[in-house]
Order: C-alpha cells, then sequence, then structure tokens
C-alpha cells in the first residue's frame, strides 16, 4: 500500500520547523484558525503535484516564513545564512526504487520526495550586491525551486508518485477549484499513456466536427470561417466537468459538492488503482448533520486509503477517534497527540 509515513517542513509558511509521523489510514488535525493545518495539507499538495508553475503562481513570498525573512533582514544579510524552504514528504516502501536514497534531512537510507527552495550559486555575486543596501530586500527572484526524490532524482507534474486528490471547502463552488478538483481526480485515475490518447480521439472529434457539421455553414460565406477551438486552453482536461444524475456538480450547493467530490474521490475503480491519499480541508464547512455523519461513515469505512483532515470540529476528531488527531500550534515544531 502506498502512504505517507512522515512530513517534514522547513521555513514554510508558519512554521521554521515542524515534524509529523502519519498514521497509515486516518490523520486528523484539528486547531483554531491560522495555527497551520492547512498549510500541512498544502505542503503535501505542492510537493505530490511536482509543479514549479504552480509554486511560481502561488509566489515564494507566500510560502516563505515570514519569521525567518525579518530575522535574515535584521541580520548581517550574508550570502551563507540565506534561509532555504524545504518540505519532505516520507513514504511506505512499495517497491519504486527511483524514491529510495538518502536526499533526506534524517540522513537515512527510505524512500520519498521533496520540494528544496534555495538561492541560485550561480547568481552569488548578484545576491550579495542586492544584499548590501541598508532597506534590502529578500532576494526571492534568485531562489531555485526544484523538486527531487530521495535518490535525488528530479521529478515533475507528469510523474505521479502517489494518487491524491485535494477536498478543500473554502473553495468549493468556484469555477476555478472546481475544474482543478476534476483535472486532478482525472489524472488520479487515468496514466499519461491514457491521457494522450484521450487527448488525441478529443482533438480528433473536434476536427470532425468542424469538418461535418460546420462545413455546410462554412461553404456559404466568403473568407472568413467558423471554427473550434483546439488549443492548449480549450482541451479535454479543460471540458471536463464531474456529473452527478446528470446534473453537474458545480450546480450543485456547497455542502453537496463537498460530499459529493469526497464521495467520488472514495469510489474504487475496476482495473485501477485506486486513490492513495486524500486530503480534506474543513469538512464541516457547508456541511449539515447528516451529511457529516454520512461523511464520515465514508470515511471510517474507506480501507484502501489514507485520509488527512483538517479540522475544528471536535465531533469529527471523536467520531473518527481521537487516537488519529493531533492538536496543532503554529508555537510547536511537532504536533501533539490526542487521545
Amino acid at each position: 500500500m502506498k502512504y505517507i509515513e512522515k512530513i517534514k517542513l522547513f521555513n514554510f509558511k508558519r512554521f521554521i520547523t515542524f515534524e509529523y509521523d502519519a498514521r497509515e489510514k486516518r490523520n486528523i488535525f484539528i486547531g483554531d484558525n491560522e495555527a497551520g493545518k492547512s498549510t500541512i495539507l498544502q505542503a503535501i499538495d505542492i510537493v505530490l503535484c511536482g509543479s514549479r508553475s504552480r509554486v511560481e503562481n502561488l509566489g515564494l513570498e507566500s510560502l516563505f516564513n515570514k519569521e525567518t525573512v525579518i530575522s535574515f533582514l535584521a541580520g548581517d544579510k550574508n550570502l551563507s545564512d540565506l534561509p532555504v524552504l524545504k518540505i519532505e514528504i516520507y513514504l511506505s516502501d512499495y517497491g519504486e526504487i527511483v524514491l529510495e536514497g538518502m536526499n533526506n534531512s534524517d540522513e537515512r537510507i527510505c524512500h520519498g520526495l521533496k520540494l528544496v527552495c534555495e538561492p541560485m550559486d550561480e547568481y552569488g555575486e548578484e545576491i550579495q550586491a542586492a544584499l548590501v543596501h541598508e532597506e534590502a530586500l529578500f532576494p526571492y527572484e534568485y531562489y531555485n525551486i526544484h523538486f527531487s526524490t530521495f535518490s535525488g532524482q528530479p521529478y515533475t507534474q507528469n510523474r505521479r508518485f502517489l494518487n491524491h486528490i485535494l477536498i478543500d471547502s473554502s473553495l468549493i463552488g468556484t469555477e476555478y477549484a472546481t475544474r482543478q478538483y476534476t483535472k486532478s481526480l482525472y489524472e488520479a485515475n487515468t496514466n499519461l499513456v491514457e491521457r494522450h490518447r484521450n487527448n488525441h480521439a478529443y482533438r480528433h472529434s473536434k476536427s470532425t466536427f468542424t469538418a461535418t457539421s460546420l462545413e455546410p455553414l462554412n461553404t456559404a460565406l466568403d473568407k472568413a470561417k467558423f471554427d473550434i477551438k483546439n488549443d492548449s486552453k480549450s482541451n479535454l482536461e479543460q471540458d471536463l466537468m464531474i456529473t452527478q444524475a446528470g446534473i453537474p456538480v458545480s450546480q450543485m450547493g456547497k455542502g453537496k459538492q463537498c460530499f459529493i467530490k469526497t464521495e467520488f474521490a472514495l469510489q474504487q475503480r475496476e482495473g485501477a488503482h485506486p486513490i492513495d491519499l486524500i486530503l480534506i480541508e474543513e469538512p464541516e464547512n457547508h456541511l449539515s448533520h447528516l451529511n457529516m455523519k454520512r461523511l464520515i461513515n465514508q470515511i471510517e469505512e474507506a480501507t484502501q486509503t489514507q485520509i488527512m483532515i483538517a479540522t475544528h470540529s471536535s465531533s469529527v476528531c471523536s467520531r473518527l477517534d481521537l487516537h488519529n488527531a493531533s492538536l496543532i500550534s503554529p508555537a510547536d515544531n511537532y504536533s501533539s497527540v490526542l487521545g
């Protein structure tokens, strides 16, 4: 079974350092607002996605620990003291040899993935020149974003070592969030060869529609003709949607969306590997008591999926067993286990 064994954060958002030993099945992070529960889920999602462009879009300014940055700028501002942002995800050994190595802060042979954001050596002179000013700004522009396995091999978003999905109830209802969820779930249920084949077939069907259905209309026109969008912004993954009883999930209420999305992620497709990990952000938001109970029942019955939940709800913790819960505080380097 594929699952996360441990998470380590360094200078990531609210945590200067943080370490959490994960349970194989259910993990619940509970704490006040701004305690860092969502930060843990986001860190996992970023590393498992392996998307450099996503990190760039989020911006290193929003990901670096503010206390660390302020401390550096208040000091001597030496090039050698520039802080490094790092996320390490330790994984179970399921035979993927490229994951095995000592490229981790534990300095031991194990399986895992990591993100490191550190200054680029080739820009040392430029960075030093920028830091000599009394009102110097932190040199985010000169930082490199690098995803690698514990064996030291780089990887990108085209290689998924763990099928996972993030369900964020705070974003449910937005078109972007729905599209990203659908895309993530589609990628989790298909391999790269299947996606290439489907994209080619989809583009071919568009060309066929243009050549047949639009042909009578275009024949009657002069120079300007009608055509179908067939670029990267109008592809299969952009046009896919999830429906239930013929109704698009995006048109349902937020509570219903959260329930259906979790239900869909938990279901097993015959002949395909199930989702290995589901990250759920505050499932109690927008859910009625009845749907919350149904959702928890489904989570309890999940046997092949590791689940991590960030919540304010004590009822979620008690129902899913306090032994699975950890109290998160930004002042702590480690999570406090309840139960």
